[in-house]
C-alpha cells in the first residue's frame, strides 16, 4: 500500500492548529488545518492527502503532493495544489489557483482578476484549461 493510499481516510489525519508555525511539510502523515493565518504567511502542507481551510490575505498556500482538499478565503492568495488529484477552491479577490500534475478540480469564486488554472506539468508545462470566475 502506497503512502497516499494509507492516508485516503482523512479522519486519520493529524489535526494541526499552526501553533508551531504553518510549515507542515515534515509531518509523517497527512494533516488537517482549519483557521486564520497572519497576512503574508506561507502555508505548506504535506506530501500526503491533506485537508485545509485557510483564511487570510496575501497568502501563499502550497498543498504539496497528495490528493488534497484545500479552500482558501481572502484576497491576493496564491493556491498551488502540487502533484496529486486535488480539489482546490478560493474565494475573495485577486486570487490565483493552480493545479499541477494529476486530475485536479479548481474553483475560484473571487472578484476581479481571479484565475483558476489546471496544468499538465509534463515536459512542456502547458495549461490544459483555464477557468475564470
Amino acid at each position: 500500500m502506497g503512502a497516499h493510499e494509507a492516508h485516503r481516510d482523512r479522519r486519520l489525519c493529524a489535526v494541526v492548529d499552526g501553533s508551531n508555525g504553518f510549515d507542515f511539510g515534515d509531518a509523517s502523515s497527512c494533516v488537517c488545518f482549519d483557521g486564520a493565518v497572519p497576512d503574508g504567511t506561507e502555508v505548506t502542507l504535506t506530501p500526503y492527502d491533506d485537508c485545509a481551510r485557510v483564511a487570510g490575505n496575501e497568502l501563499y498556500v502550497y498543498a504539496d503532493d497528495g490528493d488534497d482538499i484545500v479552500e482558501a478565503v481572502g484576497d491576493y492568495i496564491y493556491l498551488d495544489g502540487g502533484w496529486g488529484d486535488d480539489t482546490l477552491a478560493a474565494s475573495g479577490g485577486y486570487n490565483y489557483v493552480v493545479g499541477q500534475g494529476g486530475v485536479d478540480t479548481c474553483f475560484n469564486g473571487g472578484e476581479g482578476g481571479c484565475t483558476c488554472e489546471i496544468k499538465d506539468c509534463g515536459d512542456e508545462d502547458e495549461p490544459l484549461a483555464a477557468v475564470a470566475p
